[in-house]
């Protein structure tokens, strides 16, 4: 019993190690993503929002 854990320990370790890669991958993209929305929606926000002035 302890043996079969302890084999599967390395593919568990190796499965996590390549989902928090492509969570840090995905998080930059979307951070990325965010920042060049939020970017265009302040612009677009103060653009507006001058113009009524």
């Amino acid at each position: 019993m302890a043996s079969d854990a302890m084999s599967s320990v390395p593919s568990i370790l190796r499965f996590v190690i390549e989902c928090l890669l492509w969570e840090s991958l995905l998080a930059e993209y979307v951070l990325q993503a965010a920042t060049s929305v939020a970017g265009h929606l302040t612009s677009t926000i103060v653009f507006r929002c001058g113009g009524d002035d």
